[in-house]
């Protein structure tokens, strides 16, 4: 059966596009429970690996790719499979600018970096092991962080649970006093940016007039409920990884929120903001700007709150009349 599939995928790929997809899925299909050297093997490999520059099938040979990618071994095995295939070097050589093959190709980085962090942090694994898994992840990074940054929230998403698992990593290194590398740092300080500027609404996105609240879904109104509960958990998955951060280097949090907010309400004293343009223009602020900058000091209050005990109550001030009046704000009485 192997041998029919490299038959199909060596002579009749560029002649039948949908019978090569075919294979392709298929192979995907069959991949977790074969002998995992019926196919990677040099002649399989250079195959699938020219076909990711087949525009008709490079989506899935990416997809097939990826599911060789992440079956099932142990973590000596995959590690010799990682570096067989070379696979972060072939990904930084890939044109990923259609929005569809990025979205593969970001899946393929995400299984990639998911495996490595694994050998990296498995006790069974030899020292030599997870030193090489580690340096194959640094040089992951700035691919992983390239996805992060696509306007497609698909495409960028497709790499959050690596970025998840890499955090954790970070962070039980921080609590264990184990310093980052400089590689890692730089990470950190180029994701931070990106993860914040993502948190702002598109500005396409336009609030919903109060008679939507009773109009049908004729209109296209529970389409635009669907976009915002799931711009909702894009926020919400950009805010673990951002508190992640800060418990990792709170200097680093603090110069990145506290700094971009303090920066967008500067510029709103000074120009203004729009209550109907989105966009920026003749330096007024359209309201996605303002807004995030009121979502950040929002984050920012609440991590002080969790790190530091600050709670906010009712402050009783005495008046010249002898009476009292009430302010809700952070007080002395008010920090735990």
């Amino acid at each position: 059966m192997a041998h029919a599939w490299y038959v199909v995928l060596a002579c009749l790929s560029g002649t039948h596009a949908d019978l090569a997809r075919g294979v392709l899925q298929l192979m995907g299909a069959y991949v977790s429970w074969i002998d995992i050297n019926l196919i990677v093997n040099q002649p399989f490999m250079r195959i699938l690996f020219e076909l990711l520059r087949a525009p008709a099938l490079r989506c899935a040979a990416c997809n097939c790719l990826t599911r060789i990618v992440g079956k099932g071994m142990r973590p000596t095995e995959k590690l010799y499979l990682l570096q067989f295939l070379s696979v972060v070097d072939a990904m930084k050589q890939l044109d990923a600018g259609d929005a569809e093959f990025a979205e593969e190709v970001g899946k393929l980085a995400n299984v990639t970096g998911v495996e490595l962090k694994a050998i990296w942090t498995d006790k069974s694994a030899s020292s030599d092991a997870q030193a090489a898994a580690s340096a194959m992840l640094e040089q992951l990074l700035p691919l992983l962080l390239s996805f992060v940054s696509y306007k497609q929230s698909e495409v960028s998403s497709a790499v959050f649970p690596a970025i998840n698992d890499i955090l954790s990593v970070f962070k039980k290194m921080q609590r264990e006093g184990v310093a980052l590398s400089a590689v890692q740092q730089q990470f950190l300080a180029q994701l931070l940016p990106v993860l914040i500027e993502k948190l702002q609404y598109s500005e396409d996105y336009s609030w919903p007039a109060p008679s939507d609240a009773a109009a049908g879904d004729t209109d296209g109104s529970l389409d635009e409920d669907d976009d915002e509960a799931m711009f909702g958990e894009l926020r919400h998955s950009l805010r673990v990884f951002i508190d992640a951060i800060g418990q990792i280097s709170s200097d680093l949090y603090d110069s990145g929120v506290l700094a971009t907010a303090q920066s967008i309400f500067r510029q709103c004293s000074e120009y203004g903001v729009s209550a109907e343009r989105a966009t920026d223009e003749g330096g007024q602020l359209g309201w996605v700007r303002a807004e995030l900058g009121i979502y950040l000091t929002q984050a920012y209050g609440e991590r002080l709150s969790s790190s530091k005990g600050l709670r906010f109550g009712v402050t009783r001030f005495a008046q010249p009349n002898g009476t009292s009046s009430s302010s809700t704000g952070p007080g002395a009485s008010a920090i735990a």
